[in-house]
């Protein structure tokens, strides 16, 4: 799944260990942040991917760290 968010978006993904609430079974959780348009070309790429796919849609208003710029309020992007 990492790969097809990366072929998809160019974005980098997380994969983290989980572990289901109602069955207990381990699982791998892959977490990506990306832009609203990225979002919706992930979103079909991941469905196409794997169907049964659990898929979680969350808005943050600021990201920061390696790959991600940080703008504040009335300064220009560069």
């Amino acid at each position: 799944m990492c790969q097809v968010i990366d072929e998809t978006s160019q974005r980098g993904s997380t994969i983290l260990n989980a572990q289901g609430g109602y069955k207990q079974d381990d699982m791998q959780v892959v977490m990506c942040a990306c832009n609203s348009k990225e979002m919706y070309q992930v979103r079909k790429a991941v469905q196409e991917a794997d169907s049964e796919s659990f898929f979680v849609v969350v808005e943050s208003h600021e990201v920061h760290g390696e790959g991600f710029k940080m703008t504040n309020i009335g300064e220009a992007q560069s």
